[in-house]
């Protein structure tokens, strides 16, 4: 968060956010970039379109699971030419409507949002009972 990139923020619509703006921010954004962490789950929930760049052995795990490699853009740090993928990975993604049609209902399988509504529902009244 400290180094950001400051040319063309306006022109590219590029936003950094801290993590207190978090939710809000990924709302609203067309296209997530993201490590494999929490974040690449947060970005298959509201249906965005991913470019992944795991930094840490786990992370790769996380991506190798043959379901989430086909809603993600997998581009790894250390990467031959990663600059030059990232670039035009991020470039084909950007208006490609076709294929996002066919993320969106897959990524839909992933995370089945009626379920984790419940649940997270179940989890609050849990923890408000906790609080009396």
């Amino acid at each position: 968060f400290k180094k950001k990139i400051t040319r063309n923020l306006e022109k590219n619509n590029l936003r950094f956010f801290n993590t207190q703006g978090y939710v809000k921010a990924l709302n609203l954004a067309n296209i997530s970039i993201t490590a494999a962490g929490i974040g690449l789950f947060d970005s298959i929930y509201f249906n965005k379109k991913i470019i992944c760049t795991p930094q840490y052995k786990k992370q790769e795990i996380n991506v190798t699971k043959k379901s989430i490699k086909k809603v993600i853009n997998l581009i790894k740090i250390n990467d031959k030419n990663y600059e030059k993928k990232f670039n035009n990975t991020f470039l084909r993604i950007y208006n490609y409507q076709k294929k996002d049609l066919i993320v969106n209902k897959l990524q839909k399988k992933l995370i089945n949002k009626k379920k984790l509504d419940m649940t997270m529902k179940l989890i609050f009244k849990l923890y408000e009972k906790s609080q009396h």
